[in-house]
């Protein structure tokens, strides 16, 4: 995503503020108080897990937040493919699950 920013010149439009975009996010150009996210993270920052796509949000095996600890876990994610027994979704379903860690520990 840096890349095309600098390439189209998107970054001459925000010079003068600061970065604020976390993990590899910019600021767009028409406002540079919004940043554009990298795939998985979301709001105003990109400081907060990208929410799942509209055919996923009532599905709860859908994506969220997951704690490590020092034990083996597993867990159980699905996508779902359709709405009703011979309907399917019209758009491509992603969900997104982030890993965190406590500040004790490493990841």
């Amino acid at each position: 995503m840096k890349k095309f920013s600098s390439s189209c010149g998107c970054g001459y439009y925000c010079s003068k503020t600061s970065n604020r975009c976390r993990h590899g996010g910019y600021p767009t150009p028409r406002d540079c108080s919004v940043c554009l996210c990298p795939d998985g993270f979301g709001g105003r920052f990109c400081n907060e897990p990208e929410p799942s796509s509209v055919g996923q949000r009532d599905n709860y095996d859908c994506g969220g937040i997951l704690w490590a600890t020092e034990e083996t876990q597993t867990f159980f994610g699905a996508v779902r493919t359709r709405v009703g027994p011979q309907s399917f979704l019209a758009t491509p379903e992603y969900c997104w699950w982030h890993i965190r860690v406590s500040y004790s520990f490493y990841l």
